[in-house]
């Protein structure tokens, strides 16, 4: 019994690995040429012996993780982490943080790369492998699209030179798990799987509020009492997070989820930073201005996603809508989401961009090869320019909303065409569009 059960686990690993061997490869070669980017860029460069080029803003985070390893819970929302997202994060980190910290491993500084933080050698692959939780919910969406593996291969390694800003030079694992789960649960929902949507996209939200974006493109079909009765599912993973958090330091907590302090003096200021009410004599509030844009994106979401749907079911059956370019709709509504939140922040950092860029390159793979190769190209571009600073104030913004919002209208859906395909366990040919 124990044999056959063990025989079966590995053949489905097996069957698994297979299917998804493109977002495999990707993260595998991701995983290791970032290490070997972090331990060796200095010397390489510099010719700096022993000092790593580590994320200066993943330490910050690794910080709360390690207070709430160690069961402080008023320091995980402090100054010393800075952190203003919802603490998901931190406790994924947390038993890594653990380890580390009886290890007696060290960490590295929030400002500066030029430390040998040995803790690196641990959270850093764990970082990469956490991240890479996009590259498989892209995949995904390309084998429910029917897209063939060259083009599934291309996207997977396209996605991976994106993320690499986000991950490595930034440290930002919430923001690309979070994007990963939304596209999941967008999946789910277009399968009718409402209920395990709405636990995903709640899971999202507590790594990163920018999942909020994806509301209404993801509950688009769904009526107003559906919502209702599904709301506490998105709640109840970030509510649990937070509860025992706001109980030790209610104030801290407060102010972190509600202003979301952010600095224009390190960033980059946009035309809505004076707009913002200073918190401090650097930071101003981000909150309220994150709060339009969820309401912005909420209004496109319904009104775009639901006539794609009104359309798009007086015409093919229930059992194809996994592959309708429904989905290529819904893409795309997040994608406007995301460029919303990018022009209305009061304060830009350099991998805010990315979400855009992520599910605008999924969306070129539907397209074709060369659509995929020039976002690829575009997207690739866009990061160099924002890591490099060339331009600055309010040309650094409008070049970095101007030209990810071009791409995003550049890849709006077309009109369907009809095809004549066979869908899997059905005799008969049905129409799906294609």
């Amino acid at each position: 019994m124990i044999a056959t059960t063990m025989l079966r686990a590995v053949w489905s690993l097996r069957r698994w690995s297979r299917e998804r061997a493109a977002p495999l490869a990707a993260t595998l070669c991701m995983l290791v040429l970032g290490m070997a980017f972090s331990l060796f860029w200095f010397r390489l460069r510099l010719g700096a012996a022993g000092v790593w080029r580590t994320p200066a803003d993943f330490w910050a985070t690794y910080l709360a993780a390690t207070a709430l390893a160690h069961g402080h819970l008023a320091g995980v929302y402090s100054h010393a982490t800075a952190l203003v997202t919802f603490p998901a994060i931190a406790y994924l980190f947390a038993p890594l943080a653990a380890v580390t910290s009886a290890a007696h491993l060290s960490v590295g500084p929030p400002v500066g790369p030029y430390w040998q933080p040995t803790s690196w050698l641990v959270a850093g692959p764990f970082e990469v492998l956490s991240s890479s939780t996009v590259l498989f919910a892209t995949d995904a969406y390309a084998r429910a699209m029917g897209l063939r593996l060259p083009r599934r291969w291309m996207l997977a390694f396209g996605e991976a030179v994106a993320l690499t800003n986000l991950a490595l030079f930034w440290g930002h694992p919430e923001d690309a798990i979070a994007v990963g789960l939304v596209l999941f649960a967008a999946l789910d929902a277009s399968r009718f799987r409402y209920r395990r949507a709405a636990v995903v996209l709640g899971i999202a939200v507590a790594f990163q509020p920018l999942a909020l974006l994806a509301i209404a493109a993801v509950g688009a079909r769904l009526a107003v009492r559906e919502i209702v009765r599904l709301a506490p599912l998105l709640v109840l993973p970030s509510a649990l997070l937070l509860l025992p958090l706001f109980a030790a330091s209610p104030a801290a907590v407060w102010h972190a989820i509600s202003s979301q302090p952010n600095y224009p003096l390190l960033n980059h200021a946009t035309p809505f930073t004076m707009l913002a009410h200073s918190a401090t004599t650097m930071s101003v509030d981000a909150g309220p201005g994150r709060l339009v844009a969820v309401l912005a994106a909420a209004v496109f979401g319904v009104v775009a996603c639901r006539s794609a749907v009104d359309g798009h079911e007086r015409e093919v059956s229930r059992l194809a809508m996994s592959n309708l370019p429904e989905l290529r709709v819904l893409l795309w509504a997040m994608a406007v989401a995301f460029e919303i939140r990018l022009v209305l922040e009061v304060t830009l950092t350099d991998f805010y961009v990315w979400p855009v860029l992520a599910v605008v390159v999924l969306l070129a793979a539907t397209r074709g090869r060369k659509a995929l190769t020039g976002t690829v190209l575009v997207a690739i571009a866009l990061t160099w320019f924002d890591q490099t600073h060339l331009v600055s104030g309010l040309g650094w913004w409008a070049v970095t909303v101007g030209v990810a919002g071009a791409a995003v209208v550049a890849l709006r859906p077309s009109e369907p065409a009809h095809v004549a395909v066979r869908l899997p366990f059905d005799r008969s040919p049905r129409l799906r569009l294609a």
